[in-house]
């Protein structure tokens, strides 16, 4: 074995494949970097550090090639290349260990690019186990690149290599860098000075123009977004979307257009509601593949759109041959393969036209009266119909030819339907009575009579096991066949025109001459959510049929397209008022506190439960995960803290000594503290390993309501209901500054704070200079929480008024506003993605709503009209062009 001075190579460079730049990088630095022949007496310093062995080979086999192990053993010094990557390869294990087994333990040198040494949890950790076993007196210090940055991280290596001062050598290397830049300086500054004084005069006006254009384009964006507003309020928000994304930022390039406040609020507010107005007013219905609708009109007129971008496709128009008021037209609907339509008109004509081409294909005639609904049986095979004269006809679709006539309804029958499975039929009728009938045979099966009045429309759920109606009697009614039951939904102040079940028959969507559209819990009859646009009574209602979207046809002379999706999930379970709800590390668990005394964890994306953790005595303030996402704190009204198992449930640690309730307890960054807030007025900082109470820190003088660690763990800012925000030295606990407000969170550089406060506002504060950066006035009531978004560029707060508002945390905007919590919400905040927030209210529920970055969403919505962009007559209707 060759001794230290008779190595081949001054250093052997250890990575993992994916840190191979780091790598290259490395031995660049080294092998061109020039020590001085003389520094502090030392004569014998080489000249150059080279060479370096850096493998450039794949290890195979699980044994290190003779070619590694004889670099391994000519080399003074290994150099690992450290970081979570390389922590779990086998390869960088088994170099680092067979350098110590050569008794060089104390030549390895840790270059960490990533990750952190001796970590908490082993997806930090950074060094591989081979250095995590050394004994004490050996273990090694890490240059990290983070800390020092990666010039100075090289230059401290070949201090290390040479046993030089890092300091001298750092200093050489700054006055040979200023000694470069003098040169380089010198050699350019006499054509600069030629050339400036002709640039500036051009880059002055340059920049004069785009400051110009740049303003204008602003004061356009603002313009458009009112426009896109007013088109909102009117219910056309898909126009209003391709209005914006006109004045909007394209293509990736967030530079080239200004983003306001004004348009990002009408941006977002747009595709919330995300309605369009289609023309027609007696029914609409989606296509299978919900891409296109087909709304028809009493000018005897059907029109096809596209569902996406409320563009008319075709008109089908023969029943207006006739031109009198026999040609309106009462419905339409495709056919399960959305390549026919059939229509039932008043004139008593059943037809079915080509659903590609808008031509009449055939006449189905037979009904001595209104034909008042048509739809396809679900193989295609049949159609149904219903009329004025009291009938119901079965027909073959491919003959035209009628197979049999149902006529037991003692009234016009206003609609007809199959069953999903296409063996029955239910028709509902002005005698007031719902009928079940055998598609097969014509047999009546069963007579649904419950209604006060005329029935106007009847339909199956999906699994053909229960019906909806809809009634004069101002009633939704849900039948359970088997058991015989009644559900009544009761809030349409007016008639009942239309209901109808969602794809997966969970919803109930129903229509009224009282001007709205509802939705409804088809399990409970609890009203969901209210549809407020049209101006007139709403005729007909259909789900797509992915359930996202609803259509409905009203005599105000349109058909709208409404988001089904409350643009939410609630997650139910708790019992009680539930006081905090937040996101693990990964975004795919919440855990909530609750006044029930249990902590729960969901499955963020179904919002399924995943495990309830019982043992608190009292109600319970805050739960939080820890940064791994393994482990959960909570802190409870009954003087404890618990640690509990994240996956298991299990409780793992119980803190206490307390002598009053603990509001909330948060993980240091690190998982190795845990900072409490408590109702005796002081801020506590623990042991999360043992549980041992490290700090107790004093200053408040009422309940502390919050405390939470800043992202470097260096600080911990508590708020209390004495008014006051403060923040303290998370070491010592001393006291830094003090600012206003009862909750407060650090901004993610940990530069601001956001404060929550009394007076229903929110206020950013600057930690550099303690002035408020921004007030925030919108919430009409008390402001319970306020957090910052993971990127830093927004803010979600909170408060008794019901009401979830996002802020442009540089302007001070309101983004939107989320609302649907039937009580005070108590804690809201953003997954780590960004995407979605979670809300936690007095009502029992947690909320998970989406709200998209900005960039992200721009880029769905244009990606959806990329085909329909505005007209050029359209873009200078809007002074666009």
């Amino acid at each position: 074995m060759n001794t230290a001075d008779e190595k081949k190579y001054y250093a052997f460079i250890s990575y993992k494949r994916e840190d191979e730049k780091w790598a290259v990088w490395l031995q660049n630095k080294l092998e061109h970097y020039k020590l001085p022949s003389n520094l502090n007496g030392r004569t014998d310093l080489p000249k150059e550090i080279r060479p370096v062995f850096r493998d450039q080979s794949e290890l195979a086999g699980g044994v290190l090639a003779d070619e590694i192990q004889k670099a391994l053993e000519s080399s003074k010094y290994l150099i690992v290349i450290c970081s979570p990557r390389a922590a779990q390869s086998q390869w960088v294990g088994k170099e680092v260990q067979t350098f110590i087994d050569l008794g060089q333990t104390d030549r390895i040198i840790p270059f960490i690019i990533g990750g952190t040494a001796h970590a908490q949890n082993a997806e930090d950790e950074c060094f591989p186990s081979a250095l995590l076993n050394l004994p004490p007196e050996q273990e090694l210090l890490g240059i990290n690149i983070d800390e020092m940055g990666r010039d100075a991280a090289a230059v401290k290596v070949v201090a290390q290599m040479f046993g030089l001062k890092f300091d001298t050598l750092w200093q050489r290397h700054e006055r040979d860098l200023k000694k470069k830049r003098n040169r380089r300086a010198t050699g350019t500054m006499l054509l600069v000075l030629t050339v400036l004084g002709v640039a500036a005069g051009f880059w002055r006006q340059n920049v004069r123009l785009k400051e110009k254009d740049w303003k204008m384009m602003e004061n356009q964006s603002r313009f458009i977004a009112k426009t896109a507003n007013d088109l909102v309020d009117k219910g056309n928000s898909y126009y209003a979307q391709r209005l914006l994304l006109e004045v909007l930022p394209s293509d990736g390039n967030y530079s080239n257009k200004p983003i306001t406040a004004e348009a990002e609020t009408a941006f977002r507010e747009a595709t919330r509601h995300n309605t369009a107005i289609l023309w027609g007013h007696k029914s609409a219905s989606f296509s299978p593949d919900d891409k296109r609708i087909v709304t028809v009109s009493t000018y005897g007129t059907a029109s096809i759109w596209n569902a996406e971008t409320g563009m008319e496709l075709i008109v089908l128009n023969e029943h207006a041959a006739r031109v009198n008021s026999a040609a309106c037209i009462n419905s339409a609907a495709f056919s399960p393969d959305g390549m026919h339509i059939v229509s039932a008109s008043a004139d008593g004509k059943v037809k079915i036209w080509d659903a590609e081409t808008g031509s009449e294909l055939t006449t189905l005639d037979g009904h001595a009266d209104c034909a008042t609904s048509a739809a396809f049986s679900p193989d295609g095979m049949r159609i149904v119909s219903a009329s004025n004269d009291g009938t119901v006809i079965i027909w073959d679709t491919e003959t035209g030819q009628q197979i049999i006539t149902l006529d037991k309804h003692s009234d016009i029958v206003n609609s007809a339907a199959f069953s999903p499975d296409g063996k029955r039929i239910v028709s509902a009728s002005d005698d007031g009575t719902v009928i079940i009938w055998d598609a097969e045979t014509g047999i009546e099966l069963m007579v649904l009579d419950g209604h006060g009045a005329k029935v106007n429309s009847a339909a199956f759920s999906p699994d053909g096991k229960s019906i909806v109606s809809a009634s004069e009697d101002h009633t939704v009614r849900i039948w359970n066949i088997k058991a015989g039951q009644e559900l009544n939904l009761e809030g349409h102040a007016d008639v009942v025109t239309s209901a109808a079940f969602s794809p997966d028959g969970k919803s109930i969507v129903s229509a009224s001459l009282d001007k709205t559209v509802r939705i409804w819990d088809a399990g409970t009859g609890s009203e969901l959510k209210t549809l407020k646009g049209h101006k007139d009574s709403v005729n007909f209602v259909s789900f797509s049929l992915d359930g996202k979207h609803i259509v409905s046809a009203s005599d105000d002379g349109t058909a709208r397209i409404w988001d089904a999706e409350t643009g939410m999930k609630t997650l139910k379970g708790h019992t009680q008022a539930v006081t905090s709800a937040v996101f693990s590390p990964d975004g795919k668990r919440i855990v909530s506190a609750s006044s029930d005394n249990t902590v729960r964890i969901w499955d963020a994306e179904t919002g399924r439960e995943l495990k309830t953790l019982k043992g608190h005595k009292g109600c319970v303030n805050s739960a939080y995960f820890s940064p791994s996402g393994k482990y959960i704190v909570s802190a409870s009204s009954d003087n404890t803290i618990r640690i509990w198992d994240a996956e298991t449930g299990q409780a793992l640690k119980l803190i206490y000594g307390y002598k009053s309730g603990i509001n909330s307890a948060t993980f240091s960054p690190n998982g190795k503290r845990i900072v409490s807030a408590s109702d005796d007025g002081a801020v506590r900082i623990w042991d999360a390993e043992t549980g041992t109470e490290l700090i107790t820190i004093e200053g408040h003088t009422s309940r502390v309501n919050s405390a939470v660690f800043s992202p470097d763990g260096k600080r911990i800012v508590s708020a209390s209901d004495d008014g006051e925000v403060i923040v303290w030295d998370a070491e010592t606990g001393e006291f830094l500054i003090d600012f206003y407000g009862h909750f407060a969170a650090f901004s993610p550089n940990g530069k601001r704070i956001v404060s929550a406060e009394d007076d229903e506002t929110v206020t950013i504060w600057d930690l550099r200079t303690k002035l408020d950066y921004k007030t925030m006035v919108n919430h009409t009531s008390h402001v319970r929480s306020a957090a910052f978004s993971p990127d830093g560029m927004r803010i979600v707060s909170a408060s008794d008024d019901g009401t979830v508002i996002i802020w442009d945390a540089e302007t001070g905007s309101e983004l939107g506003t989320l609302e649907g919590h039937l009580g005070i919400v108590n804690f809201a905040t953003f997954s780590p993605d960004s995407k979605h927030i979670v809300s936690a209210s007095a009502d029992g529920t947690i909320k998970v709503w989406k709200f998209l970055p900005f960039k992200d969403l721009i880029k769905e919505t244009r990606e959806r009209f990329k085909d329909h962009p505005l007209t050029a007559s359209e873009r200078r209707m809007y002074y666009l062009e």
